[in-house]
C-alpha cells in the first residue's frame, strides 16, 4: 500500500465530466491528460469511497486472467498447464466446487482464454458460462449445474469463430448471435451466428481518421466489451484511452463517454516485416494504459481504471487500483478505491459484491462489499 501511495503522482485537477454523442466533441468538454508526463493520476478529486478488500480464494490458483459471477458460483479461468483451467467456486464462501479444462487444442481444452460470460440464458437453477479462448477464436459452453459438471470436457458445445480478423473480445448477445471486437477491417463489432460464420460488421470505427487504416486503430482502441443485462445497450472501455463507447446491439453508438482523465492512446503507424509491408499499430515507452476491465448491472457500469504509463510501471501497468462507475447514459457517478491493484473484475447482479483478480502480494480473488453505507458516503 505505502509503496503504491508513493508511486503515484498527485494531479489536482478540477474536473469536469462529459459524455457527447456520436463523435467526441471538438470543445474539451473533460480535462484533457494525454500530454501529462505523471506515472499514474491520484483520485482525491474525485473523493472516492474506499473499500476494503477481503479474501475470498487464497490458494489453488497461478496465473488467473478472467472472471466471472454466473448464478450460485464465481468462475475463474487460470492460465495453468494442469487439467484445471476452468475453476469454480461457490459465491457464498469461496470453497472450489469443480474444475475443468486442461491445456491443449482439441474440445473442452483451452490456450489462451480472454474472457468469460454468463450467458443470456443462464439461470440460476441451471448457471452457464462462456469461456473465450483468444488463440483458438473458440468459445466454450461450460454448464454449472450438477448434471453439466459431470459432462466430459470434450462434451462441452463450443463454436469457433471464423472471423475475417482476430477476434480480441467476444460475447452472446442472445442464444443465436455472437458479437466481438477485434482488429477488423471495417465495422467496430463483428457479428456471428450460432456455428461462428460471420455475418457482417455492425458500428463505426472508434474514431473517424482515414489516414489511419482500419485495423490499427481497432489496436489502438483495443477494448473490453461488456453487455448490460437486459441486452438493450454494450459498452466498450478503451484499453489504451481514458474513454468509453456505448452501443446499441444493431452497432448505433449513442455515447462516447470522456471518464475523469480523458486521454487519448498513443501511437504510430509502422509497417510490418511481411513482404506487403502490412500497416501494423507500434506503441512505446510513454504509452498510457486507460480501462483494464467493464462489468455491469442494469443500472451501472464498472470500468477498472489503470491510467498507469508503461515506462513507470513495465508489465503492472495492466493494473488497477481504481473503480469508476457511469450510468447507461454515460454520466459519471463516483469512483471506488480498492485499495491494491487488480486485474480483471466482476460484479454480482445485485450490484452489492465486486470480485477482483489479484497477482500481488499473492494470486487469487479477493471480495469488496458494495454497501449502501459506502455510497452514502
Amino acid at each position: 500500500m505505502q509503496a503504491r501511495r508513493q508511486s503515484r503522482t498527485l494531479v489536482a485537477l478540477c474536473l469536469a465530466f462529459a459524455c457527447t454523442r456520436g463523435e467526441p466533441s471538438r470543445k474539451p468538454t473533460s480535462i484533457d491528460v494525454s500530454s501529462s508526463t505523471a506515472p499514474a493520476f491520484d483520485h482525491t478529486e474525485l473523493h472516492p469511497i474506499e473499500l476494503a478488500p477481503r479474501p475470498f480464494v487464497a490458494s489453488g490458483l497461478s496465473n488467473p486472467s478472467a472472471i466471472a459471477v454466473v448464478g450460485p458460483y464465481v468462475v475463474v479461468a487460470d492460465q495453468t498447464k494442469s487439467d484445471s483451467m476452468v475453476k469454480v467456486y461457490s459465491a457464498s464462501d469461496g470453497s472450489l466446487v469443480f474444475a475443468t479444462g486442461r491445456a491443449g487444442e482439441g474440445p473442452g481444452e483451452y490456450r489462451s482464454i480472454w474472457g468469460l460470460q454468463a450467458v443470456p440464458w443462464s439461470t440460476e437453477a441451471n448457471p452457464m458460462v462462456s469461456v473465450f479462448d483468444v488463440r483458438l477464436r473458440r468459445m466454450t459452453e461450460v454448464d454449472l449445474s450438477p448434471a453439466g459438471q459431470q459432462l466430459e470436457p470434450a462434451e462441452r458445445p463450443n463454436v469457433t469463430l471464423r472471423a475475417e480478423a482476430t477476434p480480441t473480445q467476444a460475447l452472446w448477445e442472445n442464444d443465436s448471435t455472437i458479437l466481438a471486437l477485434g482488429f477488423l477491417p471495417r465495422g467496430r463489432l463483428g457479428v456471428f451466428n450460432r456455428t461462428g460464420e460471420q455475418l457482417g460488421v455492425v458500428g463505426p470505427l472508434p474514431v473517424d481518421n482515414p489516414a489511419i487504416p482500419a485495423p490499427v486503430l481497432q489496436h489502438a482502441y483495443q477494448s473490453f466489451l461488456g453487455r448490460k443485462p437486459d441486452g438493450t445497450l454494450l459498452v466498450v472501455a478503451n484499453r489504451h484511452a481514458g474513454r468509453l463507447e456505448i452501443l446499441r446491439p444493431d452497432g448505433e453508438r449513442t455515447a462516447v463517454v470522456r471518464g475523469p482523465y480523458y486521454f487519448e492512446p498513443r501511437f504510430t503507424v509502422d509497417q510490418a516485416s511481411d513482404s506487403a509491408r502490412t500497416p501494423i499499430f507500434a506503441s512505446g515507452d510513454d504509452l498510457r494504459f486507460g480501462y483494464q476491465s467493464v462489468v455491469t448491472t442494469d443500472k451501472e457500469i464498472f470500468a477498472l481504471f489503470s491510467g498507469r504509463v508503461r515506462k513507470d510501471f513495465g508489465g503492472e501497468a495492466i493494473y488497477g487500483e481504481f473503480v469508476h462507475v457511469f450510468d447507461w447514459s454515460g454520466r459519471f457517478l463516483h469512483a471506488y478505491d480498492l485499495g491494491q491493484a487488480v486485474f480483471q473484475i466482476d460484479i454480482d447482479p445485485a450490484g452489492q459484491r465486486l470480485y477482483a483478480l489479484v497477482h500481488e502480494p499473492e494470486v487469487g480473488v479477493v471480495v469488496f462489499e458494495l454497501s449502501a453505507e459506502n455510497l452514502a458516503r
